[in-house]
């Protein structure tokens, strides 16, 4: 009996250190596909590249800070951004200091901020405005940023993530008589058509790792809607970093903690009631109680000042629906009659 006591105690011992170890190891950022890249060239006032100009690129919302250099062609690049708003700093001996307040990075593209600067001291600092990204210079992708705001404000029944995917340009919503495509309760539909592609040859990547069921080509499951900050699909001459599907990808960033205490909280009803509707030969009264389903979603996202950001996401869905029907039938006619709860 002490044995059995003493080998319970040292298991759950070890599931407390699990536990303990999950908090207290640090977790490394994973670059991958679902991050965004920042480049440009700096100049001097007559157009001549400069070299060896520092650049400080700095998170907003996090504080995350990368530090680079211009190279001898004067170009720069900061690869593996985390999607959202940077201040870029640019520094050089014997020039004035140029700064972007906020320039926002998508999932996905390459953003491109060029500079030119002027004579002076550096202790002066010049506000440049952020160039405009409405055109993709680094590549010839074909694709379209579905951005923080159309995620979390479009009005989705049942706030199935790929419903969004169909308010892009080419998409659209998949026959249902394919694998993966016929809605499910409480899934919605595992897969969409986009640019005339079949809907088993679409990527689906979750901060650059893929969802695809490798049995249908479908994603496996849909993202709560609550942790996607943004996601981008390209649907035409994608870049050699895609593989595995031959037809569009579909690149999702989740949403992290930040140095504000934020979360969201919310509920939702939908409630049902149908009737059958009648012919001239047969008047049934078919009365079914109605279906309810409800959801509620807690998404936090604390942090503790620039050093380690988590956040978590909490969801119930609850579905009632009772399958019985009550029919008074005024006439009986002859054949068969099949009645489907």
């Amino acid at each position: 009996m002490a044995a059995i006591g003493s080998a319970g105690a040292m298991r759950r011992l070890l599931t407390f250190a699990a536990l303990i170890s999950v908090f207290l190891v640090p977790w490394f950022p994973l670059y991958a596909q679902s991050r965004a890249t920042l480049q440009g060239r700096v100049v001097d006032p007559t157009g001549v590249v400069m070299a060896g100009v520092g650049i400080t690129v700095r998170n907003r919302a996090t504080g995350l800070e990368r530090i680079v250099q211009t190279d001898g062609e004067g170009n720069y690049q900061v690869a593996a951004l985390p999607v959202g708003a940077y201040r870029i700093e640019v520094r050089a001996s014997g020039f004035q200091s140029q700064i972007v307040e906020s320039l926002i990075v998508e999932v996905g593209l390459t953003a491109v901020q060029d500079f030119q600067l002027r004579l002076g001291d550096v202790s002066q600092e010049v506000t440049v405005t952020a160039a405009s990204q409405a055109v993709e210079r680094t590549t010839i992708s074909v694709g379209h940023v579905v951005d923080p705001r159309e995620v979390q404000e479009t009005p989705l029944n049942g706030r199935h993530f790929l419903d969004i995917m169909l308010l892009t340009p080419g998409s659209v919503t998949p026959p249902q008589n394919g694998f993966s495509t016929p809605p499910m309760r409480g899934l919605g539909a595992l897969a969409i058509n986009t640019a005339g592609n079949r809907e088993e040859t679409v990527n689906y990547l979750v901060n650059g790792i893929t969802l695809n069921n490798l049995t249908y080509s479908s994603i496996s499951f849909q993202p709560s809607i609550d942790t996607v900050q943004e996601s981008k699909i390209d649907n035409s001459t994608l870049s050699a970093e895609y593989g595995q599907s031959s037809g569009a990808v579909v690149n999702i960033a989740t949403r992290s903690g930040t140095n504000d205490l934020r979360g969201e909280l919310f509920s939702s009803c939908a409630t049902t009631r149908s009737t059958h509707v009648t012919s001239s030969t047969l008047t049934p009264i078919v009365h079914r109680p109605s279906s309810a389903t409800s959801s509620v979603a807690i998404w936090v996202a604390p942090s503790l000042r620039t050093k380690h950001f988590f956040s978590s996401l909490m969801r119930g869905c609850a579905s009632t629906r009772d399958s019985s029907s009550t029919v008074l039938f005024s006439a009986m006619p002859s054949g068969l009659l099949r009645l489907t709860p």
